[in-house]
């Protein structure tokens, strides 16, 4: 007996005129894993995957007065002084691409921005001493400039970097305060060298150190470090293998004339001179921005040459981050005078640059500045 269909039932046919097709099947999940994993993939891979670029782009222009304390300050500010910043980051494939058209991106080779062997560690340790030695320049600077006598402190000697391959680099890290060694205290970065001076390859010191609020002792051995090309006729020598420097403060005879900078996570050396302007209209009388919006970029020269202000890099970034700003003036360095001027003319900038050779040159031009009109 043939049983007859339910005729409300119907197979799932399609059909090209009268002629009928193949049931529809169900697709297989592979159908839809395989294009979700390669999506998967590909989106890990432009976000996920660095490359050995760092994209260098317009940072920010900051006010200075918030960062600079003076005990006794000057008159308050009509106008400003601003730092400029240019923002770092790392290149993705993503990032890598889109810097290729846009004009204000532009791609870097990492180690042509630090040495290879270099650790985030170091490096961000070496950003912050930088930028603490210049912030001291700028004080003595301006000191200077005002009048004001005072004096140089050293706070601490802490460890910059160590040499790969050494003792010293599996022992120390960067950001140590090297307190003692042996029965010799390390009052000075010198008092370490002068100690080590007569040692030999294989003698053994003892380090006291701070690290984290937390006192260590460190046993190393003297190893034979190479001739270091940056010096003229050096030789190899027995060391640890470290690199201490002096963290330094600028103490002013006159306590009320005591300079404090806190500038957060802002580090490198390019504010130097707008540190120096800010710290003096804080010094004296009167106020020298005028009412006028005044960023800039430049370094300030060492102990020997302060006065002169020195190039730096990035300085088209700048440019655009002071122009976003509505800045007044721009203070460029001298040697960068001419990029500086290129980029402000393509973005048609309506700030004023002004080319900057020395820190005279920059008080000068503030000084003949006729006050702004409100």
């Amino acid at each position: 007996m043939t049983e007859e269909k339910d005729p409300t039932i119907r197979e799932p046919y399609i059909t090209t005129g009268n002629r009928p097709l193949k049931p529809l099947q169900p697709k297989s999940t592979l159908t839809f894993v395989v294009p979700f994993i390669l999506a998967v993939l590909i989106i890990y891979g432009l976000i996920f995957i660095k490359l050995p670029y760092y994209i260098f782009a317009p940072g920010s222009a900051e006010q200075i007065r918030p960062m600079v304390e003076v005990k006794q300050g000057g008159f308050p500010e009509k106008g400003t002084f601003m730092l400029t910043t240019v923002s770092v980051r790392e290149a993705n494939v993503l990032s890598y691409l889109s810097s290729k058209v846009n004009s204000n991106e532009q791609l870097v080779e990492k180690k042509l921005v630090r040495p290879t062997t270099e650790t985030d560690s170091e490096y961000n340790e070496r950003q912050t001493f930088v930028m603490q030695s210049s912030q001291s320049s700028a004080i003595i600077a301006a000191y200077k400039q005002a009048g004001i006598a005072f004096h140089i402190q050293v706070d601490r000697v802490l460890v910059l970097n160590t040499s790969q391959g050494t003792p010293a680099s599996e022992a120390l890290v960067p950001g140590d305060v090297l307190r003692q060694v042996d029965d010799t205290k390390i009052a000075d970065s010198q008092n370490l060298v002068d100690y080590l001076k007569d040692k030999k390859v294989g003698d053994t010191v003892t380090l006291k150190l701070t690290r984290d609020n937390i006192e260590k002792d460190v046993k190393l051995t003297l190893v034979l470090l190479p001739a270091d090309p940056r010096i003229k006729d050096s030789k190899a020598h027995p060391g640890l293998g470290v690199t201490a420097v002096n963290v330094q403060s600028i103490q002013a005879d006159d306590k009320n004339k005591q300079v404090t900078v806190k500038a957060g996570e802002i580090g490198g050396p390019s504010a130097g001179m707008m540190f120096s302007l800010e710290i003096y209209n804080q010094l004296v009388d009167g106020d020298i921005t005028k009412g006028y919006r005044i960023a800039g970029t430049g370094t300030i020269g060492e102990q020997a040459n302060l006065d002169d202000i020195g190039a730096i890099g990035g300085i088209e970034h700048k440019i655009v981050a002071a122009e976003r700003e509505g800045v007044d003036y721009f203070l460029a360095p001298a040697p960068n005078m001419k990029d500086a001027q290129a980029k402000a003319d393509k973005i048609h900038a309506h700030m004023k640059l002004i080319s900057i050779a020395t820190l005279d040159d920059a008080l000068k031009f503030l000084k003949d500045l006729p006050k702004k009109v409100s």
